[in-house]
């Protein structure tokens, strides 16, 4: 009778420790499986499908015919290798800020996650009809630019190649950096020593911790528990991958910004993604840092709030290129 009893303990101990394990290799799959959802351009497909919608994360772009200006498409190589498609939307010489010896800025717009070039196109135009000339790029991940994965923080190579490249081709000209939530924060992940110079930043609807965002999402579509359970699955999942969800934190990055830029912080009052609360905490760490800038609460969601709220939405722009004009 012993012996039966000790079998079956040992039997027990055993079915356990696999089971165990089995729980284990599920939960790391689902770990790296939420993270592949969220982070590449066929995971997004899913995504956008589970959701009922549509994004063309690989179709190449084709933008609609515009009356206030003209496109010129070129490719950028950032220094991963990555290559980033990229639109020029420039006055022509005979109204060229540098003709007219008028400090104009150039804008380079960088889009949110499912976003594009195309996306981006009303900001573009309200830039433009201030006299700035406009810089739009696709992100890694995104339309006809390469990459198959967007992590977030990858994308500020993106934004830094960018840079250079408005640098070289418009030279000492005001430059104003204009992202939406992933594009909000590749500028504010820049490498400061390419940030040189830059005069202006708008971060529409940026988180202030990655870590927020991934919260605020599993908040969005799950229940209490369950969402804290998927918000810590994926955080060991972006570990797996490599990812670099430690260095996504925008409120860290904020004293680094230029002393002398102008920096509008633009959150949605009813975004459940990157929350007012959050620009309200990185707008008053720019206050401590003694740098220049305002915060806008304008009445609309995530990366929707030239839509909703586009006269706030465009009185913001104004502002800022009036301070960085008369810097």
């Amino acid at each position: 009778m012993a012996d039966w009893k000790k079998w079956n303990k040992k039997r027990f101990l055993i079915w356990g420790s696999g089971m165990v394990v089995v729980l284990a290799i599920l939960w790391l799959g689902v770990a790296m499986g939420g993270v592949w959802l969220v982070s590449t351009r066929d995971g997004m497909k899913v995504v956008s499908w589970l959701r009922g919608k549509t994004v063309s994360v690989d179709e190449k772009e084709v933008l609609p015919a515009i009356d206030w200006g003209e496109y010129e498409n070129l490719e950028l190589v950032t220094a991963d290798g990555e290559l980033i498609v990229t639109t020029v939307i420039a006055h022509d010489d005979e109204e060229s800020a540098i003709k007219k010896g008028v400090d104009d800025p150039v804008v380079l717009l960088m889009h949110g996650k499912g976003g594009s070039r195309k996306s981006m196109l009303k900001v573009a135009e309200w830039w433009y009809e201030l006299g700035a000339d406009v810089v739009l790029i696709t992100l890694r991940g995104h339309g006809d630019s390469s990459g198959e994965w967007f992590d977030g923080y990858g994308v500020r190579l993106d934004a830094e190649r960018a840079v250079r490249f408005i640098k070289e081709r418009f030279g000492e000209r005001p430059l104003i950096l204009h992202g939406q939530s992933m594009g909000a924060g590749a500028a504010m992940y820049m490498d400061e020593k390419v940030a040189e110079g830059v005069d202006g930043y708008v971060f529409d609807c940026l988180y202030d911790d990655m870590r927020h965002a991934i919260r605020n999402r599993a908040g969005m579509y799950l229940p209490w528990g369950v969402e804290w359970m998927a918000y810590e699955t994926i955080l060991v999942g972006g570990k797996l991958w490599g990812g670099e969800v430690g260095e996504m934190v925008p409120l860290d990055y904020v004293e680094g910004l230029p002393r002398d830029a102008y920096v509008a912080f633009v959150p949605g009052k009813y975004d459940e993604h990157a929350k007012a609360v959050e620009s309200d905490r990185m707008y008053d760490k720019l206050m401590e840092t003694g740098i220049a800038g305002e915060l806008t609460v304008l009445n609309g969601g995530h990366t929707t709030l030239e839509h909703e709220d586009p006269e706030g939405y465009k009185k913001v722009i104004e502002r800022v290129y009036s301070k960085v004009r008369s810097e």
